[in-house]
Protein backbone atom coordinates (compact mmCIF):
# COMPACT_ATOMS: atom_id res chain seq x y z
CA UNK A 1 0.00 0.00 0.00
CA UNK A 2 1.57 3.26 -1.11
CA UNK A 3 2.17 6.19 1.20
CA UNK A 4 -0.57 8.72 0.50
CA UNK A 5 1.36 11.70 1.83
CA UNK A 6 4.69 11.28 0.06
CA UNK A 7 5.84 11.78 -3.50
CA UNK A 8 4.53 14.26 -6.02
CA UNK A 9 0.94 13.99 -4.81
CA UNK A 10 1.99 16.22 -1.91
CA UNK A 11 1.76 19.16 -4.33
CA UNK A 12 -1.95 18.44 -4.70
CA UNK A 13 -2.30 18.90 -0.95
CA UNK A 14 -0.23 22.10 -1.04
CA UNK A 15 -2.50 23.64 -3.67
CA UNK A 16 -5.56 22.42 -1.80
CA UNK A 17 -4.35 23.97 1.46
CA UNK A 18 -3.92 27.32 -0.31
CA UNK A 19 -7.55 27.06 -1.40
CA UNK A 20 -8.66 26.23 2.13
CA UNK A 21 -6.74 29.15 3.62
CA UNK A 22 -8.11 31.62 1.07
CA UNK A 23 -11.63 30.28 1.57
CA UNK A 24 -11.25 30.53 5.34
CA UNK A 25 -10.46 34.24 5.07
CA UNK A 26 -13.57 34.79 2.99
CA UNK A 27 -15.72 32.78 5.37
CA UNK A 28 -14.44 34.72 8.38
CA UNK A 29 -14.56 38.25 7.01
CA UNK A 30 -17.37 38.15 4.42
CA UNK A 31 -21.00 37.89 5.63
CA UNK A 32 -22.68 34.58 4.82
CA UNK A 33 -23.85 34.46 1.21
CA UNK A 34 -22.24 37.71 0.09
CA UNK A 35 -19.59 35.76 -1.82
CA UNK A 36 -22.39 34.34 -3.97
CA UNK A 37 -23.84 37.77 -4.72
CA UNK A 38 -20.37 39.13 -5.49
CA UNK A 39 -19.55 36.27 -7.87
CA UNK A 40 -22.90 36.65 -9.59
CA UNK A 41 -22.02 40.21 -10.62
CA UNK A 42 -19.40 38.82 -13.03
CA UNK A 43 -21.69 36.22 -14.60
CA UNK A 44 -22.22 36.21 -18.36
CA UNK A 45 -23.41 33.86 -21.08
CA UNK A 46 -19.95 32.50 -21.95
CA UNK A 47 -19.15 31.73 -18.31
CA UNK A 48 -22.59 30.16 -17.95
CA UNK A 49 -21.82 27.61 -20.66
CA UNK A 50 -18.35 26.91 -19.24
CA UNK A 51 -19.63 26.47 -15.69
CA UNK A 52 -22.49 24.20 -16.75
CA UNK A 53 -20.02 22.02 -18.66
CA UNK A 54 -17.40 21.87 -15.91
CA UNK A 55 -19.86 21.22 -13.11
CA UNK A 56 -20.81 17.91 -14.75
CA UNK A 57 -17.42 16.59 -13.64
CA UNK A 58 -18.78 16.60 -10.09
CA UNK A 59 -21.40 13.96 -10.84
CA UNK A 60 -21.10 10.50 -9.32
CA UNK A 61 -21.28 9.01 -12.82
CA UNK A 62 -17.86 10.50 -13.52
CA UNK A 63 -16.38 8.58 -10.62
CA UNK A 64 -18.05 5.42 -11.86
CA UNK A 65 -16.61 5.97 -15.34
CA UNK A 66 -13.18 6.62 -13.81
CA UNK A 67 -13.36 3.30 -11.97
CA UNK A 68 -13.96 1.53 -15.30
CA UNK A 69 -10.94 3.23 -16.84
CA UNK A 70 -8.76 2.36 -13.85
CA UNK A 71 -9.57 -1.34 -14.32
CA UNK A 72 -7.32 -1.20 -17.40
CA UNK A 73 -4.59 0.70 -15.52
CA UNK A 74 -4.42 -0.74 -11.99
CA UNK A 75 -6.94 -2.71 -9.98
CA UNK A 76 -5.79 -0.78 -6.93
CA UNK A 77 -7.04 2.54 -8.32
CA UNK A 78 -10.26 0.99 -9.61
CA UNK A 79 -11.11 -0.48 -6.20
CA UNK A 80 -10.11 2.77 -4.49
CA UNK A 81 -12.42 4.73 -6.78
CA UNK A 82 -15.39 2.46 -6.10
CA UNK A 83 -14.84 2.72 -2.35
CA UNK A 84 -14.45 6.50 -2.63
CA UNK A 85 -17.73 6.66 -4.55
CA UNK A 86 -19.36 4.67 -1.76
CA UNK A 87 -18.18 7.15 0.87
CA UNK A 88 -19.22 10.20 -1.16
CA UNK A 89 -22.69 8.68 -1.41
CA UNK A 90 -22.80 8.03 2.33
CA UNK A 91 -21.62 11.52 3.29
CA UNK A 92 -23.93 13.20 0.82
CA UNK A 93 -26.95 11.18 1.84
CA UNK A 94 -26.48 11.44 5.59
CA UNK A 95 -25.47 15.10 5.75
CA UNK A 96 -27.56 16.58 2.96
CA UNK A 97 -30.70 14.47 3.24
CA UNK A 98 -30.81 13.68 6.96
CA UNK A 99 -28.81 15.94 9.28
CA UNK A 100 -29.00 19.18 7.30
CA UNK A 101 -32.10 18.45 5.27
CA UNK A 102 -33.96 21.55 4.09
CA UNK A 103 -31.11 24.06 4.43
CA UNK A 104 -31.72 26.74 1.77
CA UNK A 105 -29.44 27.15 -1.22
CA UNK A 106 -28.63 30.65 -2.55
CA UNK A 107 -31.83 30.89 -4.62
CA UNK A 108 -33.83 29.81 -1.58
CA UNK A 109 -31.94 32.05 0.82
CA UNK A 110 -32.05 35.23 -1.25
CA UNK A 111 -34.81 36.74 -3.35
CA UNK A 112 -34.43 36.26 -7.10
CA UNK A 113 -34.31 40.06 -7.44
CA UNK A 114 -31.07 40.08 -5.41
CA UNK A 115 -29.17 38.43 -8.25
CA UNK A 116 -27.54 40.35 -11.07
CA UNK A 117 -27.70 37.44 -13.50
CA UNK A 118 -29.82 34.29 -13.79
CA UNK A 119 -29.43 31.62 -16.47
CA UNK A 120 -32.60 31.19 -18.58
CA UNK A 121 -34.31 27.82 -18.13
CA UNK A 122 -31.65 26.64 -15.68
CA UNK A 123 -32.87 24.29 -12.94
CA UNK A 124 -32.01 26.16 -9.75
CA UNK A 125 -32.41 24.04 -6.63
CA UNK A 126 -33.52 25.88 -3.50
CA UNK A 127 -33.01 23.38 -0.67
CA UNK A 128 -30.44 20.91 0.73
CA UNK A 129 -27.37 23.05 0.26
CA UNK A 130 -24.95 21.49 2.76
CA UNK A 131 -22.53 20.06 1.86
CA UNK A 132 -21.81 20.30 -1.86
CA UNK A 133 -21.89 16.79 -3.28
CA UNK A 134 -20.43 18.02 -6.58
CA UNK A 135 -17.46 19.57 -4.79
CA UNK A 136 -16.96 16.38 -2.80
CA UNK A 137 -16.98 14.18 -5.90
CA UNK A 138 -14.83 16.52 -8.00
CA UNK A 139 -12.05 16.79 -5.42
CA UNK A 140 -12.20 13.05 -4.76
CA UNK A 141 -11.85 12.31 -8.49
CA UNK A 142 -8.96 14.67 -9.09
CA UNK A 143 -7.05 13.53 -6.01
CA UNK A 144 -7.34 9.93 -7.24
CA UNK A 145 -6.02 11.05 -10.62
CA UNK A 146 -3.16 12.93 -8.93
CA UNK A 147 -2.17 9.78 -7.05
CA UNK A 148 -2.34 7.75 -10.26
CA UNK A 149 -0.33 10.23 -12.40
CA UNK A 150 2.13 10.97 -9.58
CA UNK A 151 3.64 14.05 -11.22
CA UNK A 152 4.41 17.42 -9.67
CA UNK A 153 2.84 19.50 -12.42
CA UNK A 154 -0.03 17.07 -12.81
CA UNK A 155 -0.77 17.25 -9.09
CA UNK A 156 -0.94 21.04 -9.09
CA UNK A 157 -2.97 21.14 -12.30
CA UNK A 158 -5.45 18.52 -11.08
CA UNK A 159 -5.88 20.30 -7.74
CA UNK A 160 -6.56 23.65 -9.44
CA UNK A 161 -8.89 22.04 -11.96
CA UNK A 162 -10.78 20.15 -9.26
CA UNK A 163 -11.15 23.32 -7.18
CA UNK A 164 -12.40 25.16 -10.27
CA UNK A 165 -15.06 22.50 -10.82
CA UNK A 166 -16.09 22.80 -7.17
CA UNK A 167 -16.34 26.59 -7.40
CA UNK A 168 -18.72 26.36 -10.36
CA UNK A 169 -21.33 25.41 -7.78
CA UNK A 170 -21.10 28.94 -6.35
CA UNK A 171 -21.19 30.54 -9.80
CA UNK A 172 -24.30 28.52 -10.70
CA UNK A 173 -26.01 29.62 -7.44
CA UNK A 174 -26.28 26.03 -6.29
CA UNK A 175 -24.15 26.35 -3.17
CA UNK A 176 -22.48 28.74 -0.77
CA UNK A 177 -18.72 28.81 -0.26
CA UNK A 178 -19.07 27.03 3.07
CA UNK A 179 -20.85 24.13 1.32
CA UNK A 180 -18.01 23.86 -1.20
CA UNK A 181 -15.38 24.28 1.52
CA UNK A 182 -16.68 21.38 3.61
CA UNK A 183 -17.60 19.30 0.58
CA UNK A 184 -14.07 19.56 -0.81
CA UNK A 185 -12.54 18.48 2.51
CA UNK A 186 -14.87 15.49 2.58
CA UNK A 187 -13.82 14.76 -1.01
CA UNK A 188 -10.19 14.47 0.07
CA UNK A 189 -11.26 12.25 2.95
CA UNK A 190 -13.27 10.00 0.62
CA UNK A 191 -10.30 9.50 -1.68
CA UNK A 192 -7.93 8.76 1.19
CA UNK A 193 -10.39 6.26 2.65
CA UNK A 194 -10.78 4.65 -0.76
CA UNK A 195 -7.04 4.33 -1.29
CA UNK A 196 -6.49 3.08 2.24
CA UNK A 197 -9.15 0.37 2.14
CA UNK A 198 -8.15 -0.66 -1.38
CA UNK A 199 -4.65 -1.19 -0.03
CA UNK A 200 -6.01 -3.35 2.78
CA UNK A 201 -8.09 -5.43 0.38
CA UNK A 202 -5.09 -6.12 -1.87
CA UNK A 203 -2.59 -6.43 0.96
CA UNK A 204 -2.70 -10.23 0.98
CA UNK A 205 -1.82 -10.37 -2.71
CA UNK A 206 0.76 -7.67 -3.33
CA UNK A 207 1.12 -8.73 -6.96
CA UNK A 208 -2.45 -7.55 -7.59
CA UNK A 209 -1.55 -4.01 -6.49
CA UNK A 210 0.18 -3.32 -9.79
CA UNK A 211 -1.95 -5.49 -12.05
CA UNK A 212 -4.76 -4.48 -14.39
CA UNK A 213 -7.28 -6.14 -16.66
CA UNK A 214 -4.80 -5.78 -19.53
CA UNK A 215 -2.44 -8.10 -17.68
CA UNK A 216 -4.90 -10.99 -17.66
CA UNK A 217 -4.39 -14.00 -19.90
CA UNK A 218 -7.42 -13.23 -22.11
CA UNK A 219 -5.91 -9.94 -23.27
CA UNK A 220 -2.44 -11.44 -23.59
CA UNK A 221 -3.76 -14.17 -25.87
CA UNK A 222 -5.62 -11.71 -28.07
CA UNK A 223 -2.66 -9.37 -28.18
CA UNK A 224 -0.40 -12.15 -29.39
Amino acid sequence: MQNLFKGNVIYFYYAFIVFLLASSLVLVFVPYGNEVLFTNKFANTMLDKTAILLTQLGLGLVMGFLALIFIFIRYYYAIATVISLFFTGIFTGVLKKLIFNGMPRPTGYFNKADFYHLIPNFNYHELNTFPSGHAMTAIAVFLLLAVAFNGKRWSVFLAVFGITVALTRIYLLQHFLFDVFVGSILGVLCSLLGLYFAGLILKKDKNMMGRSLLDESFFKRNKS
